[in-house]
């Protein structure tokens, strides 16, 4: 009886309201039969109820414990199980005629509760079928089935549809009241938590200031390692010194929000002199002049320095020049290539905040950035040696076919000329004998210093090889190099009796080719070249002989 009970009390209230019915049309079947009908009961009547009730007082547990296990194979047996009992009460009374309808409509309504839609429209035929069945063998068949056919269906699927709402409700209603009980759980513990929390009140505010500041310093952090992220993706994303330097600058006054800045490179004495100046929003004049006053203090301090109008002390013999230039303060520090520093880098106009702040990040920045120049240098200087004679500082042979090829295609698009110049040390070989060979090396230097400084900029000039050079004379005639060739010739013969004046003068062989006069190519201008300057040796060397000559 208890199971029972506990059994009807997890039902829902729609399932109580069945298993009411149910029972009250347990009783009403049995008082009919009983006292209504005597003529109905047959000696199995009894046993036949008996079953029925069983059957009524099973189902409860049978149906809820299929409901909540989800198994649609119990709630078919449930219901096969309710139909059977129907159908055995059915077939003990002699006179089912009134009563038969009725155990059928309820073995309906309580099975449809426990199947879909689909299942309670096939359990609803099933029962209608056995219904005809049991009516035919009482012989009970007339047009009344097709409306208890209709009324069976329309109350399965309305059960079955009214059970699942009614599920669904009280779910949801479990589901509130699980969450009503749980806020009252809360608010009873935070009511009991009340008195804990006033006394930890006084505690947290003292350490709500320590927190506070804490959070801005890591928000701090993150923006200045997403600063840091920006500016090691820009000065690794380029190895060309010039290109390094302009993105470093855009994208460092892009993230530190200043008016402008610029790095000064080389001319550590005397900034005028430097190598390579970059600016962003900054006139070089006034980048050089700032340089001029600060790169002194920073090469003996070899930190940071901050000035800022107001708040740092006044810069002697420059801070008025600052602030009628509009520069209302600056972070400027050292840029250490190779350990040593060779340059500075600035920025105008920072904010007003924590200066301190600013200039150790700064310090971070520029560390990162010398790094960079420091690959960038390296780069260049790497290209550079790859291109290059080593002695010399001249570009070498394999440059030379480069540049050869490039100017011939550039003549080629704009039908111009091109001369050049095949140059050979006399009697170098002797001279290397008497004087050594160290006296050779600056005998090749000097000849290298002679023939860049008396060439155009847009000329070019390598070592072919041993004391031989070449030059390239972009537009420019046969006649024109011949000219050059002598000026050459007459400039190295005074560049040594200036250097030493009692050793004896190396003279020079010069041939003269030009294209596309002497040659239809590259290999064949310098074949031309190259015989016309064995000609000028032919012919008693010290001379310049063209191709022209050399056919006459």
């Amino acid at each position: 009886m208890r199971v029972a009970i506990d059994a009807f009390r997890r039902l829902n209230s729609g399932e109580k309201i069945l298993v009411g019915l149910r029972v009250a049309a347990s009783i009403w079947i049995y008082f009919d039969i009983t006292y209504l009908c005597a003529e109905c009961p047959t000696m199995y009547t009894p046993l036949a109820l008996a079953f029925y009730l069983a059957v009524t007082c099973l189902l409860l547990p049978l149906g809820r414990k299929a409901a909540e296990l989800a198994r649609p194979f119990m709630a078919l047996a449930s219901a096969g199980l309710d139909l059977l009992a129907a159908v055995v009460v059915f077939l003990s009374v002699s006179n089912p005629g009134h009563l038969g309808p009725l155990m059928f409509y309820l073995a309906v309504v309580w099975s449809s509760r426990l199947l879909t839609l689909s299942g309670a429209f096939v359990f609803s035929l099933t029962t209608f079928l056995i219904y005809t069945l049991v009516c035919w063998s009482k012989g009970l068949l007339s047009i009344v089935l097709v409306k208890q056919l209709m009324a069976m269906v329309a109350m399965g699927l309305y059960v079955s549809l009214f059970s699942k709402l009614v599920a669904e409700s009280e779910r949801e209603r479990h589901k509130r009241d699980l969450l009503l009980k749980e806020l009252k759980n809360s608010f009873q513990e935070q009511v009991a938590a009340a008195s804990e929390l006033e006394k930890m009140n006084d505690e947290l505010k003292k350490h709500a200031a320590a927190l506070e500041a804490s959070q801005g310093e890591l928000v701090r952090r993150n923006q200045e390692l997403a600063l840091l992220t920006e500016v090691l993706k820009t000065t690794t994303a380029a190895l060309d010194l010039q290109t390094l330097l302009d993105h470093t600058l855009q994208k460092t006054v892009e993230l530190f929000g200043v008016r402008s800045a610029f790095i000064v490179l080389g001319g550590l004495d005397e900034p005028a002199d430097s190598e390579l100046t970059v600016c962003q929003q900054i006139s070089e004049y006034e980048a050089l002049q700032l340089a001029g006053v600060v790169m002194p203090l920073l090469a003996e301090t070899k930190e940071v320095m901050v000035w800022k109008h107001g708040v740092t002390p006044p810069i002697a013999g420059l801070h008025n020049n600052l602030l009628n230039a509009g520069i209302t303060g600056f972070l400027a520090t050292p840029l250490l290539i190779h350990g040593e520093i060779k340059g500075m880098m600035a920025l105008i106009n920072v904010g007003l905040g924590d200066l301190l702040k600013e200039r150790d990040f700064f310090r971070i920045v520029s560390s990162q950035v010398g790094l960079a120049i420091e690959k960038a240098i390296m780069y260049e200087r790497m290209k550079r040696q790859a291109i290059t004679d080593g002695l010399t500082s001249l570009y070498n042979v394999r440059h030379f076919h480069a540049r050869l090829a490039e100017e011939i295609a550039k003549i080629e698009r704009k039908n111009g000329v091109l001369t050049l110049l095949m140059i050979d040390m006399d009697w170098f070989k002797e001279y290397n004998d008497t004087y050594g060979h160290q006296a050779g090396d600056s005998l090749l230097c000097l000849a290298a210093k002679v023939f860049v400084g008396n060439v155009r900029a847009g000329d070019f000039v390598a070592r072919y090889g041993g004391e031989e050079f070449t030059v390239i004379l972009p537009d420019t005639t046969s006649q024109e190099g011949i000219v050059l060739a002598e000026r050459l010739r007459q400039r190295f013969r005074e560049a040594q009796l200036q250097a030493e004046p009692t050793k004896e003068v190396v003279t020079l062989s010069i041939g003269v080719a030009s294209y596309p006069d002497h040659a239809q190519t590259a290999r064949g201008l310098i074949e031309s070249a190259d015989r016309a300057m064995y000609r000028a040796k032919a012919m008693g060397k010290d001379l310049v002989c063209s191709i022209d000559d050399f056919f006459e």
